[in-house]
Parts: structure tokens; sequence; C-alpha cells
């Protein structure tokens, strides 16, 4: 189940590996993958500190709380 979109910031991104973790506001930490991201042309990547506007769902993943279904880089 995906709840309502929120802002996060990206804690870090591993470009090469594709993948990352955002802080939502409440501290939690999500799991993000570049396939998610809405970005149109180019290489899928986002950069530590960036804020983002999420959608994710409450299936735990390794350490992470949440997993990202959709993420726009703001």
């Amino acid at each position: 189940m995906s709840s309502a979109r929120v802002t996060a910031t990206v804690s870090f991104w591993k470009a090469e590996e594709g993948w990352g973790e955002l802080v939502l506001p409440d501290g939690k930490k999500c799991f993000g993958h570049f396939s998610v991201i809405q970005q149109s042309g180019g290489y899928r990547a986002l950069e530590a500190g960036d804020p983002v506007e999420l959608e994710r769902t409450a299936v735990a993943q390794d350490e992470y709380d949440y997993v990202a279904v959709w993420i726009q880089p703001l």
C-alpha cells in the first residue's frame, strides 16, 4: 500500500549502484532506487542533500522502514 506524497531529503546516493537513502521528516529512512526517479532523459541519479517528493510503501528492506515507489526531484 502506498502512502500520500511527502517531501524528503537524500541522505546519500550510490550512483554507481543506482540506489540511496532518503530521510523523511519524521527521521525514518526510506530506500530509493533509480528506476522510480521521475526524470526525463539522461542518467537518473540524486545527490546528498537534494530535496525530493516521494511516495513510499511500508515494506521493510534491510534497515529501511519504507521503500520509495515514486521519486520526484524538487
